[in-house]
């Protein structure tokens, strides 16, 4: 039987909607952790263009008492900019060891200046906010290779007093959970479950079997 604690997988003898959710819960929620099952998941949005688009990111932290994901970002991302325009988003991430895909739909909203993105930049290590120093946009086009970070911060992480020129560049993604599919492959056989959130909200959830 896989490791509740950190794999979103179950033994098919006397498996259940609960011990499925069980698993899912502690899954995700431990997914904070570097190096944990669904720590680095792709993130799905709709291009400004009507094309999807998707990319790997961090979950930063995962309440699903309340159905939020948080994720930091540069505010200049086009991912803010499509989530601005078209809230839906697909969260999707897979356990290479456990052989589950977890494929959540949610809302997302962007913030910046507020009271969200102060508490998450505060909670921060100080090697994760010096990418916010980089003066380029993401995406922007380069002459040549390089990080784009200023050359007194190049090669080393500097204090928080000059991490702070980048507060403006910080950003933080919450999605709110609608509704998680768990799928399981195995030999003997694949299994998959939705679990649903009332009203888009977390605690309240109803949850079914699905036709892998």
């Amino acid at each position: 039987m896989a490791d509740l604690a950190g794999r979103a997988g179950t033994e098919a003898a006397g498996e259940t909607l609960e011990t499925v959710w069980r698993a899912v819960r502690a899954a995700l929620e431990g997914a904070a952790r570097p190096g944990a099952p669904f720590n680095k998941s792709v993130l799905a949005t709709r291009g400004l263009d009507g094309i999807p688009q998707a990319r790997t990111i961090i979950l930063r932290e995962v309440d699903l008492s309340t159905g939020r994901i948080r994720i930091h970002t540069d505010a200049r991302s086009a991912k803010c900019t499509e989530i601005r325009a078209c809230p839906d988003v697909t969260l999707l991430g897979y356990d290479g060891e456990g052989d589950v895909q977890l494929r959540i739909k949610a809302k997302g909203a962007v913030h910046i200046r507020d009271e969200v993105a102060d508490a998450a930049w505060e909670g921060a290590s100080d090697s994760s906010l010096r990418a916010y120093l980089v003066e380029a946009a993401p995406g922007t086009a380069r002459a040549a290779p390089g990080t784009g970070l200023p050359e007194d911060v190049e090669g080393r992480i500097p204090k928080r007093a000059r991490l702070v020129d980048g507060r403006e560049n910080f950003a933080v993604i919450r999605l709110q959970i609608a509704e998680i599919d768990w799928l399981r492959l195995a030999r003997e056989g694949n299994r998959r479950a939705r679990f649903t959130f009332a009203g888009g909200k977390g605690g309240t959830r109803a949850g079914d079997w699905l036709q892998p």
